[in-house]
């Protein structure tokens, strides 16, 4: 069972390969009502007719909606709305310097040179505010359920004319892309399986490609669709734990973690991000105090949109839709097939379209059935998914001339390392790709490794836009190789020595003081607490249990999970996955395995005991 959910997340991986933000229910907005009889002092925060508002001294009596441009009360333009901001309000309080960006009146504005006051809509041509070209742009995201036969094939098609949607994510898309694109006269990607009525230009990073919004103006877009099990709603219905179904959610940060590093560098490059999926878990912005009685008396953190958020991504619905209650949107399930829904269903919002840096959400809306959930309408809906359909006013930024990506955030030692490199224009046969040590690296120094891109060796080639480069023992000199553990970036040189373009990478050891602590002795039918400390961190990493006298190379693991990259932690073998649910009285060892192998790493012995 282990290998068989090891080859659906390995071919889930080929598959898959942020309006105004800040609520006053956000950790740094928190706040009480504005008192005429309180007294405050620099930097108290008040809410006020559903303002938030920062006092700038010591203050008394005086109405935050009274506090002129001089007044004592400014409006905490960070806690205007939902999320982490990222793109301000413009604020008539707030000072900005050149180059800072604020939104006002759903346009995008950037300063020029210090300003305070001066209204962005009252700029011409030689003030302080330059309007920011932007573009509007319908993002989809919409699990399409294989895509059917001809007949839900054409309700497919006509779900993304009904939506006009620009870019869509598209997630069990059962060999249909292409078709579903020629249909529409779209462009498609097989790399993030989007398709899109704009070019799209996969520079070959795993994690996201560009879309050429207009001629060389670009913004990114990542699609994903994580594992289906174990499902964390389905788990707290049958009675587990949130702190079990916490720990279960390291599989899907697990899957997070390349896109959570990659996306946010996107976003400090002022690049505009989009990131669709069927994320099969929630978000915490669901499972609220107020939602608890619609969700088994439970209020859950989950693990990846708490992450996002903290790491400025938009949930776009949540944005227009801000209550739960009022707007669930339940995007699993109308049923499978639509209109037959189990008795014990748990409906829930699994479908998302987030964004990042310079947007502004306008409007989202579910696109699905006939019926209560949905905004946008059709008679014959096609999928055991709703769908979902986001408008955003985005800046965009000029298409990338290089780009080199590494196809995983590490590797072993002595494991092929894989560089793809992109070239937009007239590529050189003495462009190289070098692997520099140590990170950050002194340029002056000469790479570890490197090859020319036109012939993966160094000897200059055909110049090539596009490709990848292969390190391992067959390509680099004996003495050069392997490379030993540490932290690495890979640098494009164009033409031989100009740096263009860098990725950073790690190379891990195996562990030597890897260790297991479990209670000797578990009571049957009880999960199993795993304690582990000194994994290697490699994002496979795995316990597995087995019977005593069995061989982990000779049978599947009856209970296993990943460490989610984690070099120590706590997790619950608790049959969430494997071959058995419940482990039967008896004598049985775990292992920890070295990522996603079978090199054994450490292991202890337990007893399971009927009482």
């Amino acid at each position: 069972m282990k290998r068989f959910m090891q080859v659906i997340l390995a071919a889930l991986f080929v598959i898959v390969p942020f309006n105004q933000m800040a609520n006053a229910e956000e950790a740094n907005c928190e706040t009480d009502e504005w008192s005429e009889e309180s007294t405050y002092t620099e930097g108290d925060r008040v809410l006020h007719d559903g303002e938030i508002y920062e006092a700038k001294w010591w203050t008394q009596g005086e109405n935050p909606n009274d506090s002129g441009e001089w007044d004592v009360w400014k409006v905490a333009s960070e806690c205007t709305n939902d999320g982490e901001e990222s793109l301000p309000v413009w604020s008539e309080q707030d000072t900005y310097e050149d180059g800072d960006r604020v939104q006002h009146e759903g346009t995008i504005y950037e300063a020029k040179w210090w300003t305070q006051g001066e209204n962005p809509d009252d700029s011409g041509e030689w003030d302080v505010w330059e309007k920011i070209d932007q573009h509007e742009l319908r993002v989809m995201s919409f699990n399409i359920w294989l895509g059917g036969d001809q007949v839900s094939f054409d309700e497919t098609v006509r779900a993304v004319e009904e939506a006009d949607a620009d870019i869509v994510g598209v997630q069990e898309e059962g060999g249909n892309l292409d078709r579903l694109a020629d249909e529409l006269g779209y462009y498609a990607d097989h790399n993030q399986e989007i398709i899109s009525r704009y070019p799209i230009i996969d520079v070959g990073h795993p994690d996201y490609v560009y879309v050429e919004v207009e001629p060389e103006e670009v913004v990114a877009v990542s699609n994903v669709h994580l594992l289906h099990d174990p499902y964390g709603p389905y788990d707290i219905r049958d009675g587990f734990t949130v702190e079990q179904v916490i720990g279960n959610e390291r599989h899907h940060m697990m899957e997070m973690r390349s896109r959570f590093h990659s996306l946010t560098e996107l976003q400090k490059d002022d690049v505009p991000v989009f990131l669709t999926g069927d994320f099969n878990v929630p978000s915490h912005l669901d499972w609220t105090e107020e939602t608890k009685e619609e969700n088994f008396n439970t209020v859950v953190e989950w693990p990846v949109s708490m992450h996002l958020d903290d790491l400025g991504f938009r949930d776009s619905y949540r944005e227009i839709n801000e209550s739960p209650l009022e707007f669930p949107s339940y995007t699993w399930t109308p049923g499978d097939p639509p209109g037959d829904i189990n008795d014990d269903e748990v409906h829930d919002r699994i479908d998302f379209i987030y964004a990042a840096g310079t947007s502004i959400t306008e409007n989202s809306e579910v696109v699905a059935e006939v019926g209560p959930y949905s905004d946008i309408e059709l008679e014959n809906w096609p999928s055991d998914h709703r769908a979902v359909v986001s408008t955003f006013t985005s800046t965009s930024v000029p298409a990338p001339e290089e780009e080199v990506a590494l196809s995983q955030m590490e590797y072993e030692v002595g494991e092929t390392i894989d560089v793809n490199f992109y070239v937009d224009d007239q590529p050189s046969e003495k462009d190289q790709v070098a692997a520099i040590y140590p990170k950050d690296g002194d340029r002056e120094e000469n790479p570890l490794l490197w090859n020319y891109t036109g012939s993966n060796n160094q000897e200059p080639g055909e110049p090539k836009q596009e490709g990848t480069i292969s390190f391992d023992e067959d390509s680099v000199s004996s003495s050069e190789w392997p490379l030993p553990a540490g932290e690495y970036e890979a640098v494009f040189l164009a033409d031989g020595d100009d740096e263009r373009a860098t990725s950073s990478f790690e190379v891990l050891k195996s562990s030597e003081s890897a260790t297991l602590n479990v209670e000797p002795e578990q009571k049957h039918g009880e999960p199993i607490q795993v304690e582990w400390e000194d994994a290697t961190g490699f994002p496979y990493d795995w316990v597995g249990i087995y019977p005593i006298d069995e061989s982990p190379d000779d049978i599947s693991s009856l209970q296993w999970q990943y460490l989610g990259g984690e070099r120590q932690g706590s997790l619950f073998l608790d049959g969430s996955w494997g071959d058995t649910d419940v482990l039967d009285p008896g004598e049985y060892r775990i292992y920890m395995f070295e990522n996603e192998g079978h090199d054994i790493l450490t292991s202890t012995e337990i007893t399971v005991v009927d009482e």
